[in-house]
């Protein structure tokens, strides 16, 4: 989760402020990106299986 969060913010803030911090990602904002990401998940899974298709036309007697 760190790894979302700018340097520059990061490196301001303090070590009790680190914990609060986590404590939120981790029952509640990491929560929603969860349930944010699996109908995306679906979506591209769905996308992925339609390229699948072949993209050349039929010949037309």
């Amino acid at each position: 989760m760190w790894d979302l969060v700018p340097q520059s913010a990061k490196a301001t803030v303090y070590a009790n402020q680190r914990g609060e911090f986590e404590f939120m990602w981790n029952h509640i904002a990491g929560g929603i990106l969860r349930c944010l990401e699996i109908p995306f998940l679906r979506v591209r899974e769905d996308a992925l299986s339609h390229s699948d298709l072949p993209s050349e036309k039929p010949d037309s007697p």
